[in-house]
């Protein structure tokens, strides 16, 4: 099994350079790019999964479809046959059943993602840990896939690996050392697998860390252009953050108070990533304020980030002094 680490995109345009590929790993069939921090994969079978997921999404009624219409509507039309149909069909028919799952929480797509990450571009899917409904959907499915749409995703998939992978080996050595001081650890030794896939779930990108996995759409708007830098590094840093949430557990038991919401150390995560981008890149818009997420998700965190967290990165004042700010200032007597 191929080793994991880690884990919101215009189409980029662009022929490839034939010195972009470092190193190219066939594998299970799975071309791999390679740098110095990611293995970033286009691999057949997990864009077949995320590709019957995306349509099983769009076919339930009140599933969440951030990002599934705007996906589907850079979808060419195919002409189907009908043989083509009625196996399309009945794929999704199994898959209809995770129209209102998530990939991030649930098991079966859990352990899906993995088995068809290691599977790459395999032939077949023996040996996978898979249910048998699952592997006999997706092999019935897969002549239609390769038919109709993999050659056009793998080339949209492959066109945001090299614009992205320009931008790590330019930046990814700072921005790796400024995210491992910040978060008081050190950067992972090994490569961090990401799976590029046209549609991953409702954020345009998760990272699972049981066995860390990141999976990101190429094509979601918010991981365009420079922003592509930023969710790569925002997504390896889910592994990097356990001493940040010790910390803000411990300091809310000391000051005896709660967060409301919980999810604290996720806006620390995209503020610092998003700042730290920005340092290697002046002027650069970072992703949450791009897709106006403090006003929706966390605008009572903004302000005492600003105030007691941006000292920190700035190096004005110690992580304890930040954190104990912090707390003091967003959370709520018990």
């Amino acid at each position: 099994m191929r080793s994991r680490t880690l884990a919101l995109v215009l189409i980029l345009a662009g022929p490839f350079t034939a010195d972009l590929w470092a190193t190219t790993q066939q594998g299970s069939g799975n071309k791999t790019e390679i740098n110095e921090f990611f293995e970033l994969h286009s691999g057949f079978w997990l864009n077949l999964h995320h590709f019957l997921y995306l349509q099983a999404v769009l076919a339930t009624p009140g599933a969440r479809k951030d990002g599934a219409i705007a996906v589907n509507r850079t979808l060419p039309v195919r002409q189907w046959t009908s043989e083509q149909r009625a196996k399309w069909d009945k794929a999704l028919a199994y898959y209809r059943q995770f129209g209102n799952s998530d990939p991030l929480w649930d098991g079966a797509l859990v352990t899906a993602n993995y088995e068809l990450s290691d599977a790459g571009n395999s032939s077949s899917l023996d040996g996978r840990r898979l249910t048998p409904e699952m592997r006999t959907s997706l092999e019935e499915a897969a002549p239609v896939y390769r038919a109709l749409w993999w050659n056009d995703q793998d080339r949209q998939n492959r066109q945001w690996i090299e614009r992205a992978s320009l931008l790590v080996r330019r930046y990814g050595k700072n921005l790796s050392a400024r995210i491992a001081s910040v978060y008081r650890t050190q950067w992972p030794t090994h490569k961090i697998p990401v799976e590029v896939v046209l549609y991953a779930n409702w954020a345009g990108a998760y990272t699972t860390t049981n066995d860390t996995l990141i999976t990101l759409s190429s094509v979601d708007p918010a991981n365009q252009g420079d922003a592509a830098l930023e969710i790569l590094f925002h997504e390896a840093s889910h592994a990097l953050i356990g001493s940040l949430q010790e910390a803000l557990s411990n300091q809310c038991k000391l000051q005896a108070v709660t967060l409301k919401p919980t999810t604290l150390w996720h806006a620390i995560l995209f503020y610092t990533t998003g700042a730290l981008v920005r340092e290697q890149l002046p002027g650069y818009t970072p992703v949450a304020d791009s897709i106006g997420l403090w006003a929706r998700a966390w605008p009572m965190y903004i302000g005492p980030l600003k105030a007691d967290w941006q000292p920190y990165l700035d190096a004005k004042v110690s992580f304890d002094s930040a954190v104990t700010s912090l707390i003091k200032d967003v959370g709520h007597r018990q």
